[in-house]
């Protein structure tokens, strides 16, 4: 699983940042974190705010579970759809994904 980590917000760390994201939207706990293998700036538009934002990704290896959207704001449940990809199916893909340099972070991983 690749995830964007959170930034502590609210007096909130970093690292309990990290490890709230993928619970709140996936279901899963994770014990490791992963190490952080992007950085990357966004600027983008969102429910019609302008947003500038950095965000750190992490790679953790894991296998597929049932998302549970319990813990999911109004906003991210108009989520139309949700799938785990492996590489070989992320290569296929003609749907957009972000970070849109995935595959070759993926690459790079693979490598070391």
């Amino acid at each position: 699983m690749v995830y964007a980590r959170g930034r502590g917000a609210l007096g909130e760390s970093e690292e309990a940042a990290a490890r709230r994201k993928p619970r709140k939207e996936t279901g899963r706990a994770l014990g490791e974190l992963g190490s952080i293998v992007l950085h990357c700036h966004v600027d983008h538009t969102f429910g019609g705010r302008d947003i500038s934002q950095d965000e750190d990704y992490s790679l953790v290896r894991c296998a597929p579970v049932e998302i549970d959207d319990t813990e999911w704001t109004a906003t991210e449940r108009r989520v139309e759809d949700h799938r785990w990809w492996s590489r070989e199916k992320l290569c296929q893909a003609t749907d957009t994904s972000y970070p849109e340099n995935l595959l070759a972070v993926l690459d790079g991983l693979e490598e070391q």
